[in-house]
């Protein structure tokens, strides 16, 4: 049972991924992957990602359970109308994500307006040193807690993520001296992103919130103009949230 839990959180943090590369993200026989990943399709956890079964994402079922956790706080309706008027003034797609462990958890989303948009589905797990909306969790923690996650290393996702602690440490140090997150492709290839943290009433990081847009857009945007519209929403979201 631990084995199939283990495969089923790495197949949320790679998806769509093969059983070889999570067979050496896990340390585990390719055998013992393999098996508990034909069980965990076979009780509708898992799917195949196209028509070859070769690659694995998770199911709507799992989606499911995972949502109702994390929705349950009421955070995902509590920010609609800020998301709404975020994604309305910007026309980009506004994300809310909450921490798990040592990532994020994409609980609600409102996608753009302009003809090409970013896309990422709810439930997504998202990394928390390589996406904006984790870096701005990340540089809202106490040094402890970001010593805390940096030791279970740094995979990269893109010739632009920063895996170097001190690259990170250094980034994490620029984001809190400016007060939003900047992630120019680190984690999806041509996908930009601006972040801030929402804090509850002990200031600690309780949920993300960000803007994403195509590469090309956020390399002209006027980030600065985008970091005040989210410091302003996550503000009223956390006074809101009451927690």
């Amino acid at each position: 049972m631990l084995t199939a839990l283990r495969v089923l959180e790495e197949v949320a943090a790679r998806q769509p991924v093969g059983v070889s590369d999570l067979s050496r993200a896990l340390g585990m026989p390719k055998t013992t992957v393999q098996r508990a990943v034909l069980t965990l399709a076979e009780a509708g956890w898992l799917r195949a990602a196209g028509s070859e079964i070769t690659r694995w994402e998770i199911s709507h079922r799992a989606l499911t359970v995972g949502l109702a956790g994390v929705n349950s706080s009421g955070l995902d309706e509590i920010s609609h109308e800020e998301m709404r008027r975020l994604r309305d003034i910007t026309s980009e797609t506004v994300h809310l994500a909450v921490p798990d462990g040592n990532e994020l958890v994409i609980i609600s989303r409102l996608e753009g307006t302009l003809p090409v948009r970013t896309y990422l589905q709810l439930g997504t797990r998202a990394p928390l040193h390589a996406s904006a909306t984790g870096r701005a969790v990340l540089a809202a923690m106490s040094d402890e807690d970001i010593d805390r996650v940096l030791a279970h290393g740094a995979h990269r996702w893109t010739d632009r993520t920063l895996v170097d602690r001190d690259d990170i440490l250094a980034e994490i140090g620029r984001t809190r001296e400016r007060g939003y997150a900047l992630n120019p492709g680190e984690w999806r290839q041509g996908i930009g992103g601006i972040a801030v943290a929402v804090l509850n009433r002990q200031h600690k990081p309780s949920a993300g919130l960000s803007i994403s847009m195509p590469l090309t857009r956020y390399e002209q945007a006027d980030l600065p103009h985008f970091a005040g519209l989210l410091n302003e929403a996550a503000v009223r979201i956390g006074q809101l949230s009451g927690m």
